[in-house]
């Protein structure tokens, strides 16, 4: 069952990316969140007031699925954020090609586009494992009120990227 609403949650992010138009397109990520943070909530209702741990594993699992294929690509690598042992296994490979190269530590880094995958690489999972830990002992301290502290930096996220598209903002596109 978690499987199916897992890859049932990638096919939602594909579909949304492919058809939706192209406003929409430029944020999908953001949609997909928001969708997160609802299916969150559903899941910390399910966790908090059901018997049956099943709807509460069909949201989590939704959840993940629609993470998952709505980022797909941070700084033009390929990412997946629920999929961290190939992380690891990647950015290991990458590591370990860089420190074995024969060229000079001084090159310049964009003949060395190892470079930026290894940091990327690095930075997720090293937020992988701290947002683990983290939710693991909040939610299993707090139960299902333990889920809200993930809407609330789901939430803070979907602000962050949608203010990172508009135009006039720092990141937004219109010329200095």
């Amino acid at each position: 069952m978690a499987v199916v609403f897992f890859l049932g949650g990638i096919f939602f992010s594909l579909i949304l990316d492919r058809f939706a138009s192209a406003k929409l397109r430029q944020s999908s990520l953001p949609i997909a969140m928001f969708i997160e943070v609802l299916l969150f909530l559903s899941a910390a209702f399910f966790l908090g007031n059901s018997a049956n741990e099943r709807p509460f594993i069909v949201c989590m699992c939704l959840a993940l699925g629609i993470q998952n294929g709505a980022l797909h690509k941070t700084n033009g690598i390929s990412v997946h954020s629920t999929y961290m042992t190939g992380m690891v296994t990647t950015l290991m490979h990458k590591i370990f090609d860089h420190l074995s190269s024969k060229g000079s530590p001084k090159e310049d880094s964009s003949k060395h586009p190892e470079r930026l995958t290894i940091q990327v690489l690095a930075i997720m999972w090293i937020c992988f494992i701290f947002g683990a830990v983290t939710g693991a002992v909040i939610v299993s301290s707090f139960h299902s009120i333990g889920l809200l502290g993930m809407i609330f930096l789901l939430i803070l996220l979907i602000r962050l990227e949608m203010k990172k598209g508009l135009p006039g903002t720092a990141d937004g596109g219109s010329p200095r």
